[in-house]
């Protein structure tokens, strides 16, 4: 099996603030029962550990999966704040949406006038994450 680095996405919006000032969006980023674009699914320890590793080393975010030509993140951070981030513990729903034991989710506010625009005009969807991957097969 080779490593492969993919983007695992989840495009559904959980929550969204309707007032101005707030301009949160609350998305689910992984969940163990998501089947990725590889057609496989990731386990929770490793969803656990995408997150605490993303809080303690990483927190720099994007649109898009832009990059520069050194294949960094094009670094977005003056434009959004993350708010939360957490990993469920139990089977949940947030605004009527079903949200699993295990599932990855973050709230950003959004700073810029444009992003929030792209959000409200339902062009930005959900948030997704870049990794690499390794693929197993479990018996």
């Amino acid at each position: 099996m080779s490593d492969k680095q993919g983007i695992i996405s989840y495009s559904v919006i959980l929550q969204r603030s309707e007032t101005e000032y707030e301009r949160k969006v609350t998305s689910i980023v992984a969940d163990p029962l998501n089947i990725d674009s590889y057609g496989g699914s990731i386990r929770p320890e490793v969803i656990q550990r995408a997150a605490d590793d993303f809080m303690e080393y990483f927190r720099n975010v994007g649109t898009d999966h832009l990059r520069d030509s050194d294949g960094n993140v094009i670094n977005q951070n003056d434009k959004i704040a993350l708010l939360e981030n957490w990993v469920s513990r139990n089977d949940q729903e947030i605004d009527g949406q079903f949200v699993p034991k295990g599932a990855w989710i973050q709230t950003w506010r959004i700073n810029d006038d444009e992003m929030w625009d792209k959000v409200l005009r339902g062009d930005l969807t959900g948030f997704s994450f870049v990794a690499i991957t390794k693929k197993v097969k479990v018996e």
